[in-house]
């Protein structure tokens, strides 16, 4: 039972116990209790009555009755919408506040507490998966790989690359990759070298050679070179076809020597590598022509077509394991397999690493203190368009639904306490007051 069902039983009570002392000091009016029970009554009535009209008055007109001071809220619903936001602006929610409960939260920990709980470990990197290969198949390829490459030219050319290039440089060295790239370069090198277009193509540059060095000098010694020459090519003197087949074999020979990491040319190779990372980033010819070179590359080329390659590939991703499974031949799976252990891993260090997590709390909270100041306004209003979306009748059923429980139950003290005070009255009254009379003699 609800206290407003209790007042109003409470009440009628009182009124029907008021009617029956009434009847009781009409039918006996020297008896003591008779009267007791009508002062309690009365006054029991009196406070009650007293209590309801003035809930009532609050949020309607009693019985109906139109008055100057009844219906209170409605009338002043502007006042009291107004009095709510500011009293949540500067009372309850004010931004010192909030920044200060801001400072005590621990934004972090409740994230990973509710990721954890919500993704147990193996289904975070499913789910992050699913989300990934759903949001590559709303994408417009096209269009994103164009954003795309106009993003990362416009990064590329405001960005100073020489830096970067001399420690990724220095990596490679220090991590003993350069002869892993070295070693590619020779392969390379080696199965170009030993085929039949190199050995025309040497023969070539002989014969390019030959040539020039006749034509140079006057007419007389052109005609002597020519004959001399002639001369030693008719007694076999001058071979160009054999001199191309020993170039040739000593090329290879070459080549086969630079597969040794102690080869000289290597090394020589690796120490000016070394300067090279070194000067990268501290001598200003070296960067100015990284710079120009950077510049004519961006104009030359475009990251479009390989990213829309690479989204296109990726949309094709499974988004669970069953689809991954079906498709492990293409090494999609091999790939699922390999971004979901990643991520895994990655959380599982993350969650560790408590310098990160600090950063990243201080970078949420600025971010959060800022928005606070800017938009704390936001609070109020949303607080004062929620109230005027409401109807009287809403209005009022919402304040009693708050406050209406304690407002009933000061209707049941104003009948009980009335008939409280009422016995009090009558125990002042012909306990203390009437004796006092008799013994003065009036």
């Amino acid at each position: 039972m609800t206290n407003k069902r209790r007042a109003d039983l409470i009440l009628l009570a009182v009124a029907l116990c008021f009617v029956a002392s009434a009847f009781a000091l009409h039918l006996y009016p020297e008896v003591w209790w008779t009267r007791l029970l009508f002062y309690m009554t009365e006054a029991g009535l009196v406070g009650g009555l007293a209590d309801w009209y003035a809930v009532t008055a609050l949020f309607r007109h009693p019985l109906g009755i139109p008055g100057k001071h009844t219906a209170i809220v409605p009338r002043n619903r502007v006042k009291l919408i107004d009095g709510v936001v500011t009293m949540v602006e500067t009372q309850l929610l004010p931004p010192s506040k909030l920044k200060e409960k801001l400072e005590e939260a621990s934004i972090m920990n409740t994230v990973i507490e509710w990721l954890d709980d919500r993704f147990p470990r193996g289904t975070l990197a499913k789910q992050g998966w699913k989300w990934m290969a759903g949001l590559l198949k709303q994408l417009d390829f096209s269009k994103t790989s164009g954003d795309w490459d106009e993003r990362l030219k416009l990064l590329l050319a405001n960005k100073d690359i020489t830096p970067y290039a001399g420690k990724a440089l220095n990596a490679i060295l220090e991590h003993g990759k350069i002869h892993v790239w070295l070693d590619r370069i020779v392969e390379e090198i080696a199965l170009r070298t030993d085929t039949p277009a190199t050995k025309e193509l040497i023969l070539q540059l002989l014969r390019n050679e030959q040539e020039k060095q006749l034509s140079q000098g006057n007419a007389f010694t052109r005609f002597l070179k020519k004959a001399a020459s002639i001369f030693a090519e008719e007694s076999d003197a001058l071979n160009l076809d054999d001199a191309a087949e020993v170039l040739s074999r000593d090329l290879v020979q070459f080549v086969n020597d630079l597969r040794s990491h102690d080869h000289e040319l290597r090394l020589l190779l690796i120490e000016m590598l070394h300067r090279l990372a070194a000067d990268l980033g501290q001598r200003p010819d070296l960067t100015a022509t990284v710079e120009s070179w950077k510049q004519e590359v961006l104009e030359r080329i475009s990251f479009a077509p390989s990213i829309e390659a690479l989204l296109a590939s990726l949309n094709t991703l499974p988004e669970d394991d069953t689809a991954a499974n079906e498709d492990n031949n293409s090494g999609l799976a091999g790939l699922r397999n390999w971004v979901g252990s990643f991520i895994e891993d990655y959380w599982e260090q993350f969650k560790q690493d408590e310098s990160k997590k600090a950063w990243i709390e201080r970078y949420i909270k600025l971010f959060l203190n800022k928005v606070i100041d800017t938009e704390h306004r936001l609070i109020g209003q949303i607080v004062r368009d929620t109230l005027d979306a409401f109807t009287e009748k809403r209005l009022i059923s919402f304040i009693e639904d708050k406050v209406g429980e304690d407002l009933s139950r000061i209707r049941i003290n104003g009948s009980l306490v009335g008939a409280g005070i009422g016995a009090l009255l009558y125990g002042l009254l012909h306990g203390i007051y009437e004796p006092i009379l008799q013994a003065l003699g009036r």
